[in-house]
């Protein structure tokens, strides 16, 4: 009772400060206001009543993951409690204190650190825990999937590592959980099976064979399971023919992931920080295995730095788009432990080598807390928490900006049909939200076919298409070439629907060279090409206020020193 007591006390002390850091910075920035990804979830609150929800809608893939328990607490959370976003909030903070508990847990099992080593070590995972450079997760009730993930993979590994019988029961479990909560929780898994023949081989503990062909089993029903109905949905063929084709572009990836968290999220910095993390790995393996060092508390942190690697890996797979895509802050939360397990490993390893200074690690340590740290996490939080009260205010006083909505609260312009329905099922800040949406996008338009100037003028559809009657998405490139590399980037388009009698004309949405998707360099002869070439995107264009019909799409581009140029791109058919 008296070791129990003294622990937790030591926990309270160690977590306090990050743990505080973090309650201020939530207080100043949550707010609720339900942002992308949830919309999703509010389609099923209409299903659920209307009574027509199912097992079949929680259980469905939300892009590549199954995110069952998620979408249960958000969906009662909206029936019961209106929707309360600070209390999904909380749900995070509670998931990350948990790993935090199991990290905790792992240190203090370290025998070859004295206890002043092992608290720098756990203190170390506390401020990246509960570091306010996760804050696009803290704040956003949605990713509490992510928080979950994380958790019920940590302490799978740790009950497989350190429990008994009955634990290793709960880890399947919490394994289970793991896979339906993030894509990554499947994760645990192989890296399960891979413990369990450690422990096995080393005679370290214990396993029985049986254990591991049940591990195996329940592992591959639930991989089963979670990619029944789903697969073609994922796209998980091409993306891989991408990785093959350009395996440089997979390795850049698979680094920049894991340096992103230390590197404040710089594409170049992150490269450099993720080669200096693996050396670092390299040098601590090699002294480990060296000293034929193999014990529980090895094998657990080898358990999370494969959990890392190997969602690195993945991640390069699913987000072969773009760096950008791979290092986004919503991952920070997994690759984080990247850096806990790098600090938990080298510590062994330099124990090994020789007795180190406490110093030493102390300066290391203020090191890497102080790269992961940065004023662009205040100023990117506040510029979100802002954007969102705009959209509070808005609808608290009954407006709808089309505009502000598309560009900060959801990128699709269909999601604005919920609205209404928040208001009628009683949502958090809805109640004076308007009753009806009203799109105004296309307006008549004095063009004729012979005002088409092709001269130097390109372009090109990337994807159309029509969805429900009403709405026109279009994404596609054109190139000009008069126009300069700032026309290029500022230019306004808009598209235009002739139906050989009446036009009508809707702006288009520019999309930067920035977040053009680093596949596109594929389908032209060289990245140059891809470099001269404008972007644009129709995000889910009103069709229903214009006559059905058969019509012909044409492109107009202004440029900033005025000269405006138009081309024919295709044929659609408008129907209500």
């Amino acid at each position: 009772m008296r070791s129990f007591m003294k622990n937790t006390g030591r926990y309270i002390v160690l977590t306090a400060f990050p743990l505080g850091i973090l309650t201020a910075f939530l207080a100043y920035y949550s707010i609720d206001v339900i942002y992308w990804d949830e919309w999703g979830i509010a389609s099923l609150l209409d299903k659920f009543y209307k009574h027509t929800l199912t097992f079949r809608d929680i259980f469905a893939p939300h892009n590549e993951h199954r995110i069952v328990l998620g979408k249960i607490i958000m969906l009662l959370n909206a029936i019961y409690l209106h929707w309360n976003l600070y209390l999904e909030i909380a749900v995070n903070v509670l998931f990350a204190a948990g790993t935090s508990i199991v990290m905790y847990y792992a240190s203090q099992k370290m025998t070859g650190l004295d206890t002043k080593k092992r608290s720098v070590l756990y203190f170390v995972s506390a401020c990246l825990i509960f570091s306010c450079s996760q804050h696009l997760n803290y704040i956003w009730g949605f990713t509490m999937q992510i928080f979950m993930s994380v958790f019920f993979n940590m302490l799978a590994l740790c009950l497989l590592v350190y429990g008994n019988t009955a634990c290793y029961f709960i880890a399947i479990l919490s394994a289970f959980t793991a896979t339906f909560s993030f894509a990554n929780g499947m994760l645990i898994w192989p890296i399960g099976i891979i413990i369990l023949l450690l422990l096995k081989i080393s005679s370290v503990s214990k396993i029985h064979w049986l254990k591991i062909f049940l591990w195996l089993a329940v592992s591959v029903f639930s991989v089963w399971l979670y990619f029944y109905d789903a697969g073609s949905r994922m796209g998980l063929s091409e993306r891989l023919k991408y990785i093959l084709t350009h395996p440089h572009m997979f390795m850049i990836l698979f680094t920049c992931y894991l340096g992103a968290p230390i590197s404040v999220f710089r594409q170049s910095a992150a490269l450099a920080a993720g080669i200096f993390g693996l050396a670092l790995q390299a040098f601590s393996f090699t002294e480990i295995i060296q000293a034929r060092k193999l014990d529980r508390n090895i094998l657990f942190w080898l358990g999370v730095d494969l959990y890392v690697l190997m969602s690195a890996a993945v991640t390069a797979l699913g987000r072969s788009s773009s760096i950008a895509a791979t290092m986004t802050r919503r991952y920070s939360s997994i690759n984080m432990l990247f850096w806990i397990a790098v600090f938990a490993l080298l510590f062994t390893a330099l124990e090994i080598r020789r007795k180190v200074s406490l110093k030493w690690y102390v300066v290391f340590a203020c090191l890497i807390l102080s790269l992961s740290v940065s004023e662009e996490n205040f100023i990117a939080a506040r510029e979100n928490y802002e954007a969102r009260a705009v959209f509070k205010e808005q609808i608290k006083a009954g407006i709808y900006d089309n505009e502000h909505f598309l560009r900060e609260i959801f990128p699709i312009r269909e999601g604005a049909k919920i609205i209404p329905l928040l208001r009628k099922y009683g949502v958090r800040n809805f109640e004076n939200a308007p009753e009806n949406i009203v799109f105004d996008d296309f307006h008549p338009s004095g063009f004729r076919p012979d005002y088409v100037q092709n001269t130097g003028f390109s372009c090109g559809i990337d994807d159309i298409k029509i969805s429900d009657g009403e709405f026109l998405t279009l994404t596609g490139w054109w190139k000009i070439d008069t126009f300069r590399e700032s026309d290029r980037l500022n230019a306004r388009s808009s598209i235009i629907l002739y139906n050989g009698s009446a036009a009508f004309e809707a702006g288009l949405a520019p999309m930067k060279e920035s977040k053009a998707a680093v596949f596109r360099v594929k389908k032209y002869s060289s990245p140059y090409e891809m470099s001269l070439r404008g972007y644009f995107s129709g995000n889910q264009l009103y069709t229903g206020n214009i006559p059905a019909g058969e019509y012909t799409l044409f492109l107009k581009i202004y440029a900033e020193n005025g000269d405006c140029h138009m081309s024919q791109m295709a044929s659609c058919n408008i129907q209500h």
